[in-house]
């Protein structure tokens, strides 16, 4: 069963809008210059069940509330696929937009890891590299991430993040 780092509401540092963020616990991936390698160990935090999504669910019914923010340690570990295909379903359920990110490349995902982004409308994918870092992109912290939108379940690279973040 998964666990959450930590579940944040009405963020706005964490894509367009006011928004709930959950940092999922657990990564394998370990990128040098991380910014949260407190959630790498999959079982910190607290048990991501019924209760915390509850509390997700609580804030995303606040007409304020944009959508939710998918974050981690890693939300496509196998350990957490289901948990981030619970709170997908529940933000489009109640009519929100889900952004998360990953350390993986979207072409590199397996089916099951494409299947957790079935509810998923934003994507910023690719290991954060430290000889990449630039502070000044929007939502990513290496040039090597990108941010994909997906549209009638078809993804695309996003050009003009300014339009995007309005």
């Amino acid at each position: 069963m998964s666990r959450y780092h930590k579940i944040l509401k009405a963020d706005i540092g964490n894509f367009n809008g006011f928004r709930v963020s959950v940092w999922l616990s657990g990564c394998r991936r370990h990128c040098e210059g991380c910014f949260n390698p407190q959630a790498w160990p999959f079982d910190s935090g607290k048990l991501f069940d019924d209760v915390a999504l509850k509390k997700i669910e609580k804030e995303l019914k606040h007409e304020w509330c944009r959508g939710v923010s998918i974050l981690g340690g890693e939300p496509l570990e196998p350990e957490n696929l289901e948990a981030t295909k619970d709170i997908s379903a529940l933000a489009k359920r109640l009519e929100k937009d889900v952004a998360l990110w990953t350390g993986f490349y979207l072409e590199d995902l397996d089916e099951a890891q494409r299947d957790a982004l079935r509810d998923v409308d934003y994507l910023v994918d690719g290991p954060f590299i430290e000889e990449l870092k630039d502070t000044s992109l929007l939502w990513r912290g290496s040039s090597n991430q990108r941010i994909w939108r997906k549209v009638d379940n078809i993804w695309t690279i996003i050009d003009d993040l300014v339009q995007e973040a309005h």
